[in-house]
């Protein structure tokens, strides 16, 4: 087995037979075998050498000691510069290779060919022919070599939800089964290269790991990562990414009630404000200073003039619209909410906050009650459905007298996020539509107890189930005065039925809605 280096010509002394590999170090053979790589998904860190050992055969091992991944872009030559695809999640960027939130995923050379000949078919099925041209450019390649190569591409595009990206069909191929955006000119610029900005590689490292740890969503992870966050900002201050997803975890933290919402809206700002400093074009800084404009702050115009911009920049970018749907249902549009939702949702099936997204904004006045209750259906029973879906199809089962199921799914939604105030508020509300006023009542004790500020309006419909409507008002204003994230959608909560049009409510939900 011979080998090449492939770092533009700068190693010398290996020559190669078949396959050479993509830059900065990375070495591969003609010979498409497993490669054990770092156990870490993410390689995108620098750091020490670290031994990828190829085998060859049953016996034959050769090690080589390569860099680790450095932010310094490599280059398909098959592939045209400056453009990307965004799709499923993931972003493919010719310059770069295959990323997910921000991580690189690491892909051979062969593969990726095949990857890239895929995206620009951009759904259509490319005959085996064409792909071995894409993955074996003036050779031939036998069958075992394209069923390895698709193989490793259907690897690296696995998510837990299992959803079957890759699809072949017999007689005509193989193609992307789900939407696919082309990106060029500037925009294609890949989240990669956005994160690896700082110019110090252990900055990346504690965003990744402060992400990870965010995204579990417990009390304990959620207040570790918000510890590395500060830590590592302390010393790499100019790493906009991380301000970013400062702000980010801080609307999780009010969402879920662990801190006021005034408190959460002064922090997320505050965080986003600084991420815009040091790039006024930051994507998602400017999604996180445009919801918290909205839904926070009541500054309803210069919120969506943040978020509209922040969509010009990248229409492909899923989590701009989603954040967009949320801030129009807040503010009192649910059909405009609806289509983002469904934009956002389309750009990343994936993505268990883009279906639940949809899911809240049927409910919010988007669809018609029988569409809302099929489709919120559909979306509980896929796999990886989010605690937010469950509630969802909580309350449409309950409204529609089916307290059986709504009651499961509530403690379904408990399951998956057992501290939420808004998941207990939807709890109580069942259990009191049920007839159980009793454990409803109980609930209510609890989240006043442990959550006294925190979304004080989503108790307003267990008042009201439970036939006290004066309570019910008053925890409607409670909520308005506290900013309660919540606030916006609930003018358009079937549960509340007539109680919007109380005289004590009047002027409510004006600063969001303009009436």
């Amino acid at each position: 087995m011979r080998w090449e280096a492939t770092d533009d010509g700068r190693r010398a002394g290996l020559s190669a037979v078949g396959e050479s590999a993509s830059s900065n170090g990375r070495w591969a053979s003609s010979y498409d075998g497993p490669i054990e790589r770092p156990k870490c998904e993410c390689e995108a860190v620098a750091g020490p050498r670290t031994p990828v050992r190829v085998r060859s055969g049953a016996a034959a091992r050769r090690t080589m000691v390569a860099p680790r991944l450095q932010p310094s872009p490599h280059r398909l030559p098959s592939a045209p510069p400056h453009r990307a695809y965004d799709f499923a999640g993931f972003r493919f960027d010719a310059s770069v290779g295959l990323s997910r939130s921000g991580r690189e995923i690491p892909l051979a050379p062969t593969p990726m060919r095949v990857l890239a000949a895929l995206l620009e078919a951009e759904g259509r099925f490319v005959p085996r022919e064409a792909v071995v041209r894409a993955g074996w450019p003036g050779r031939a390649a036998s069958d075992d070599s394209i069923s390895r190569s698709v193989y490793l591409m259907r690897r690296a595009l696995t998510h837990p939800d299992g959803l079957e990206i890759v699809e072949t069909a017999y007689g005509r191929g193989f193609r992307l089964a789900v939407p696919v955006r082309r990106i060029d000119g500037d925009r294609a610029r890949s989240a990669f290269d956005r994160l690896a900005q700082a110019g110090h590689a252990s900055a990346f490292e504690t965003w990744t790991v402060a992400r990870e740890l965010g995204a579990r969503g417990t009390p304990r992870d959620l207040t570790a990562a918000l510890d590395i966050l500060e830590q590592g900002l302390a010393v790499h201050p100019a790493y906009g990414p991380a301000w970013t997803l400062l702000g980010f975890l801080r609307l999780l933290q009010t969402n879920v009630g662990w801190i006021p919402p005034l408190d959460g809206a002064r922090r997320a700002h505050e965080a986003a404000a600084r991420a815009l400093a040091l790039d006024a074009d930051d994507i998602d800084a400017l999604a996180v200073r445009g919801f918290v404009r909205v839904a926070l702050d009541w500054s309803v115009a210069e919120g969506f003039a943040d978020l509209e911009h922040a969509v010009a920049l990248d229409p492909g970018h899923w989590l701009v619209h989603h954040m967009r749907a949320w801030a129009l249902a807040i503010a009192g549009r649910p059909r405009a909410a609806l289509e983002a939702a469904r934009e956002a949702h389309g750009l990343n099936p994936l993505a268990p906050q883009a279906a639940a997204m949809v899911a809240t904004c049927l409910y919010f006045g988007g669809g018609s009650p029988g569409e809302t209750r099929r489709a919120v259906r559909d979306l509980a029973a896929r796999p990886g459905a989010n605690a937010t879906t469950w509630s969802i199809a909580a309350v449409t089962a309950s409204l529609s007298a089916e307290h059986d199921e709504a009651l499961e799914a509530s403690l379904r939604a408990l399951e998956t996020e057992p501290l939420s105030a808004p998941i207990l508020a939807t709890r109580a509300d069942v259990l009191a539509r049920a007839g159980r006023g009793g454990e409803a009542r109980a609930v209510l004790d609890d989240l006043d107890s442990s959550w006294p500020a925190a979304a004080a309006e989503l108790r307003a419909p267990v008042h009201l189930a439970l036939g006290d409507r004066p309570a019910a008002v008053r925890a409607l204003c409670d909520g308005a005065g506290r900013r309660g994230l919540h606030v916006g959608l609930l003018r358009a909560d079937p549960r509340l039925g007539d109680l919007v049009q109380d005289p004590a409510l009047a002027d409510l939900w004006r600063p969001l809605h303009g009436c």
